[in-house]
């Protein structure tokens, strides 16, 4: 009996012991990723940083912390954020988000809230990321400029495939959406593939996207359906080429909506209802729409006619 206690007594400080190393190990990678940080031209600070969760878990809480890359603008700050894990593996970890947290660049912030938004990542012995899924009931996104967007049952799942290693699959989908403008997405949904020029890397900057598979998107605004797909290469500086097929009914509604968030003004929309009036009349049905258009490094044309420019992705 005495030894049998002596022998839990000795695992128990064993553990407690390895619990303490990796506890401490975890906190001097902490210091050495800021370090890295910084020295790449980044700021990173904090007000305080905790390990706890023993004897099982490593549970790591930032508090104030402030993300930011001056060279790009963009900063991501949070009162406090979470990321747990297993002593035994790092992974597979979970971040946990708190109620609310901003993002910010140099023109404009959001202010995101939410409700047990909660994120889960695991990486494979190269450090390559394998899945990424990230999920909330709601999201309300906020920003500087007056607008507003609320998005219910959030989902969105990025996951390495097994064709090659820099392709993922990426799903997001929203069971409702709704603007300040009142303008309301009843279900949201995408589907594609992403190829990078190299496999995703927690902690690491994002590799160069080199072409999007957009193999669907779905989503109802108002009284009108919105189906696109289509496939895209992208250049060194972000702009996209290829075919966009875009269907839709009430296509008209659309239009009203662009004269007000396009600039288009009353001239351009006014050219656009007669020009694809005529497209649709010659597709049989005048309330529907089928088009294909064509991105040419971002600018986007029906037919021989430019119609709008598709924003840059940013690219390292």
């Amino acid at each position: 009996m005495k030894k049998l206690l002596f022998v839990i007594v000795a695992a128990a400080l064993a553990w407690s012991g390895y619990w303490f190393f990796q506890a401490n190990a975890l906190k001097t990678a902490i210091d050495d990723w800021k370090a890295r940080e910084i020295a790449a031209g980044r700021d990173v600070s904090y007000s305080d940083v905790t390990v706890a969760g023993f004897p099982n878990r490593l549970d790591t809480t930032f508090t104030d912390l402030v993300i930011a890359n001056p060279d790009t603008g963009w900063s991501w700050s949070a009162p406090q954020f979470q990321i747990l894990r297993m002593v035994y593996s790092d992974r597979q970890m979970i971040f946990a988000f708190p109620n609310s947290q901003q993002i910010a660049n140099q023109s404009n912030d959001w202010t995101i809230t939410s409700e047990r938004l909660l994120a889960s990542f695991r990486r494979d012995g190269d450090d390559a990321l394998i899945r990424f899924i990230a999920e909330a009931p709601f999201l309300n996104i906020k920003s500087s400029d007056g607008t507003s967007t609320a998005l219910a049952a959030v989902n969105f799942a990025i996951e390495q495939t097994d064709v090659e290693p820099g392709l993922y699959r990426a799903i997001l989908s929203a069971d409702a959406a709704a603007r300040s403008d009142e303008a309301t997405v009843d279900g949201l949904t995408a589907q594609s593939e992403l190829r990078f020029a190299a496999p995703l890397t927690p902690g690491k900057d994002r590799p160069a996207i080199q072409q999007i598979n957009l193999k669907s998107a779905e989503y109802g605004l108002g009284d009108t359906r919105i189906t696109l797909d289509g496939e895209f290469d992208v250049d060194k500086r972000g702009r996209l080429t290829g075919d966009l097929a875009f269907e839709t009914e009430n296509w008209r509604a659309l239009l009203e909506q662009a004269q007000d968030e396009w600039g288009l003004g009353r001239d351009g929309v006014r050219f656009l209802n007669d020009v694809l009036t005529l497209v649709a009349s010659l597709q049989g049905n005048r309330d529907q729409l089928n088009v294909k258009l064509r991105l040419n490094k971002g600018v986007v044309s029906l037919g021989p006619l430019p119609v709008g420019q598709i924003p840059p992705i940013p690219q390292p």
